[in-house]
């Protein structure tokens, strides 16, 4: 009888410990996750910084911190504890003693364009006797906003020079160093030269000064990323986007009215201006679309824009399709007056370089191309 009473006793000793650590385990445990800074473009290199701390007199052998976010950033690590479908799943492992404090910095790569937001993570760890595993929800919040890569800037000039001519191209992308604008956050594109380290230090985040330009000028952007056959070909609606992004940011650098159609992005619509607001409305447009949705033929969007052309708005096309309606748009353009330009981004061998011959101020824009099709 005595025995059983032992046994029995034991039984709830262990029962009470076991329930008792399930409750306390996670209790004092603080985690952080933290984006090394909430913009960047394509193709940078930034740390995700994982903190844990344990503050608490329970030393924990092993804890599991897992997270999710959306596929797009590559982690350098390779690390066997991350899957990767429609997301990106993490495992980061930890040892911690009582009231230790870990700090690890994990490399990743911005591969691509878009938003990437950290805001629920799971604990898990062992029980008490190793027997099982225990686990807890838990939230937090950082994020990312990931915008496209810059196109290349020499092959650009070209249309620069096409549309205004070498000596307005000198002049609109020179910012005139005497007359101030004021001060704006700094973004991935801004030279060091042009930080205001007071404005900075006063605000927390970095600030550049903003110079008003010798000259200004009005553009429209027209993106369509829609293919003639349909098929979403993702190098060359990659390179279209990164080509408008790069136009953007130059236009932006010398102060012109810009706006931009795209029938990406549920036929995004902005005419030309030129407040900070506006710009950051573009270039957010551009990192965010998502090109596996339904896109509208932009044959429409082009004649409503044509319509509504406001005087003197030199255009810029960006389009893939050489299809009759988007070609009988562009040709009309000259009888309207202003300048304007079609870069076509093509796969290298599309035989598309016969246009340049019959039609107008049009460069023909070879994208490597791998047969990614969504």
């Amino acid at each position: 009888m005595g025995i059983l009473i032992v046994a029995a006793a034991m039984f709830l000793l262990l029962w009470f410990l076991r329930q008792k650590y399930r409750n306390l385990w996670y209790k004092n445990i603080k985690i952080d996750l933290e984006f090394q800074k909430d913009k960047a473009n394509v193709g940078e290199q930034l740390n995700l910084t994982e903190t844990v701390e344990n503050n608490k007199k329970i030393s924990l052998p092993y804890i599991h911190v897992k997270f999710k976010l959306r596929r797009g950033l590559k982690f350098i690590d390779n690390s066997e504890g991350e899957s990767v479908s429609d997301y990106i799943y993490r495992d980061e492992i930890f040892s911690l003693l009582k009231y230790q404090k870990v700090k690890t910095e994990v490399p990743f790569l911005c591969a691509g364009r878009g938003y990437y937001c950290i805001d629920r993570f799971e604990l898990v760890s062992s029980g008490i006797f190793f027997d099982e595993e225990i686990g807890v929800a838990g939230k937090c919040h950082t994020q990312l906003l990931v915008y496209p890569k810059m196109a290349d800037i020499s092959r650009l000039r070209l249309a620069y020079s096409a549309i205004m001519g070498e000596k307005q191209v000198e002049k609109r992308l020179i910012e005139d160093p005497f007359i101030f604008r004021g001060i704006r956050d700094y973004q991935p594109f801004d030279a060091l030269n042009t930080v205001n380290w007071k404005a900075s230090a006063r605000t927390g985040t970095l600030q550049v000064n903003v110079h008003e330009s010798t000259t200004s000028e009005r553009v429209m952007i027209l993106l369509d990323l829609k293919s003639d056959d349909g098929t979403v070909y993702r190098e060359l609606v990659e390179e279209s986007i990164s080509i408008a992004y790069t136009l953007l940011i130059e236009f932006e650098k010398s102060n012109s009215e810009i706006g931009l159609l795209t029938n990406a992005s549920g036929d995004f619509y902005m005419m030309p201006g030129k407040t900070y607001g506006h710009y950051h409305e573009m270039e957010k447009c551009l990192a965010l679309i998502d090109e596996t949705k339904p896109m509208t033929e932009f044959a429409g969007l082009f004649k409503r824009f044509l319509e509504e052309r406001p005087k003197d708005t030199s255009i810029i096309l960006i389009s893939q399709s050489s299809s009759p309606k988007i070609i009988s748009l562009y040709q009309s353009i000259s009888f309207t007056g202003g300048e304007y330009m079609w870069i076509m981004p093509v796969k290298p061998g599309s035989g598309m370089h016969a246009l340049q011959s019959n039609m107008r101020n049009i460069i023909i824009w070879e994208v490597a191309y791998y047969g990614i099709e969504i």
